[in-house]
């Protein structure tokens, strides 16, 4: 799976418990972008829907990594693991804090929702 060009909002952790079983892990990293600054220049990913009338979520075709979930037609989340260089990611917020595990480290730092914010307009990148 190859993506050339993308906008993105920013990047945020999220601990709800959906997330955590998607990805087998504490939380999950999650960047929206536009569905149209989304493309995709080599491969086709796989569609999976979990339950009908769930979320679509799309794996790459040859490694099966979650690659996106697409939230409405016009926004679709990147799973950031996906990259071949993930270093430049770098979270602004974590929300659905109050499922977080235990364990985890918040960092007082970033934004911080105890669940699903009203507006995402505070992760936007003007960038």
């Amino acid at each position: 799976m190859r993506i050339d060009k993308v906008q993105a909002y920013r990047l945020y952790a999220c601990h709800c418990t959906t997330c955590q079983a998607l990805t087998g892990s504490a939380f999950g990293m999650t960047m929206h972008v536009s569905a149209d600054s989304l493309e995709i220049t080599q491969g086709k990913p796989i569609d999976v829907r979990k339950k009908a009338g769930g979320p679509l979520l799309q794996y790459c075709e040859k490694c099966r990594t979650l690659l996106f979930l697409k939230a409405t037609p016009k926004l679709t989340c990147i799973f950031p693991g996906c990259f071949d260089d993930e270093s430049w990611f770098v979270p602004v917020a974590n929300v659905w804090v109050r499922s977080a595990q235990p364990w985890v480290f918040i960092d007082p730092n970033l934004i911080a929702y105890d669940q699903q914010p009203e507006s995402w307009e505070e992760l936007y990148d003007e960038s």
